[in-house]
C-alpha cells in the first residue's frame, strides 16, 4: 500500500502543478474557463484516504510525521482558500501555498 501511496502521491502532485499554473495564467488573463477545483480536491482528498490507510498498516514515527502534518495542511488550506465565494487572489493563494506544502510535505516523507 505504501507503494501505492507514493506513487499515486505524485501523480497528484504533478496534476496540482499544472492545475495551479492553469490557474495563474487563468486569473492573470482574466479568462472564464473553470479553476478545476473539485478535480485537485477529490484527488487530495483521495490521497489522504490512502495515506491513513498507509499509516494505520505500517505506522512509522518520529520525524517522518512531519509528512502526514503538513499533507493535512495542504489538504485543510486547498478546501478553505480555494473555495467558489472567496476572492481570485485567494483562490490563487490557495492553490499556491497547497502546491509548496505538498512539495514540502513529500521531501518530509524520506525522514
Amino acid at each position: 500500500m505504501g507503494a501505492f501511496h507514493a506513487m499515486f502521491g505524485l501523480i497528484v502532485i504533478a496534476i496540482t502543478i499544472l492545475l495551479t499554473l492553469w490557474n495563474i495564467i487563468r486569473i492573470s488573463a482574466r479568462l472564464n474557463g473553470p479553476s478545476l477545483r473539485p478535480v485537485a480536491m477529490g484527488l487530495i482528498d483521495l490521497e489522504i484516504l490512502f495515506g491513513i490507510i498507509t499509516f494505520i498498516v505500517h505506522p512509522i514515527w518520529g520525524a517522518f510525521l512531519l509528512h502526514p502534518i503538513t499533507m493535512l495542511i495542504a489538504a485543510v488550506v486547498f478546501h478553505i482558500m480555494t473555495g467558489k465565494k472567496k476572492s481570485s487572489g485567494v483562490q490563487l493563494t490557495g492553490f499556491i501555498l497547497t502546491t509548496v506544502l505538498l512539495l514540502i510535505g513529500v521531501s518530509f516523507a524520506s525522514m
